[in-house]
């Protein structure tokens, strides 16, 4: 592994934005429908919904709620608030993912909504967009092609753990002043020191979110058995650093003929 005190490796690979790595999409925890990014109009918000106990058709009641529009977030999957209808393109409930209507019954004293329509996604990515029309058929995150696009947001930033606060910080800000220059896209930016175990929990974090996305040339052969998905990913990042042991288990991925002198890209 080259001795940098950080090798800076840029991606530029379509992903959705995110703050802070989080999913914006909605999901449900206990009783409560949590919807990190709402438009209304042109504000945005975030909010939560409690599923009041014992009502046919559900009903909820919103609980809190947070203005976010200062931080300006782009999400083409977002929910939505229209015609007195809060629309949910993908609420996630275990394994399965549903597109959600809700009808506003009630905004004094209390703002409520009822259940109006439900359909259960049967897409591969759970995004409620069918594979014939989505541009990312293995991505929840996004579903057009917007290769090349400016952004609102600046470019995410990841760095392994042997790089220092005061280092990320630098570092960030010029990424930053340089996005003010050329412009803004859909950048990802990691940087890697010359600690090994730091090195592979980079690796370990990268092959986690490029599964997500499904952003593995390999990714459709493999998509069912996630643990192998991911050990070739680490070799393909961190090789000869990753373990190899799943290589009799998937003599059809092909990353290298010889991999004594076969290097992860994060190495070479």
């Amino acid at each position: 592994m080259k001795k940098f005190l950080a090798a800076i490796i840029v991606i530029y690979i379509s992903l959705d934005l995110a703050v802070a790595g989080e999913s914006l999409k909605a999901y449900i925890a206990d009783d409560v429908v949590k919807i990190p990014f709402l438009m209304v109009g042109e504000s945005q918000y975030r909010l939560d919904l409690q599923i009041v106990p014992n009502t046919n058709p559900v009903e909820l009641k919103l609980i809190t709620f947070e203005n976010i529009t200062d931080l300006a977030l782009t999400f083409d999957g977002g929910s939505i608030f229209i015609d007195n209808k809060l629309i949910i393109p993908t609420l996630s409930i275990g394994a399965d993912s549903y597109r959600i209507e809700l009808l506003l019954t009630s905004a004094d004293p209390s703002v409520t909504f009822r259940l109006y329509g439900v359909d259960k996604c049967e897409d591969s990515d759970g995004d409620c967009v069918s594979d014939a029309s989505d541009f990312y058929p293995f991505n929840p995150f996004k579903s057009t092609d917007d290769w090349g696009q400016k952004v609102d947001g600046y470019p995410e930033v990841f760095t392994s753990a042997d790089i220092s606060d005061l280092n990320r910080e630098g570092l960030v800000e010029n990424i930053n002043l340089a996005a003010n220059y050329f412009g803004r896209y859909e950048w990802e930016w990691w940087a890697v020191g010359p600690d090994i175990d730091a090195m592979l929990g980079l690796a370990d974090a990268w092959c986690d979110r490029r599964i997500k996305r499904g952003q593995l040339h390999y990714f459709e052969f493999v998509r069912t058995n996630l643990d192998l998905l991911k050990s070739i990913c680490l070799t393909e990042t961190a090789h000869p650093h990753a373990s190899l042991k799943w290589e009799n288990d998937a003599p059809f991925c092909c990353l290298t003929s010889d991999y004594s002198t076969y290097q992860g890209w994060i190495e070479g």
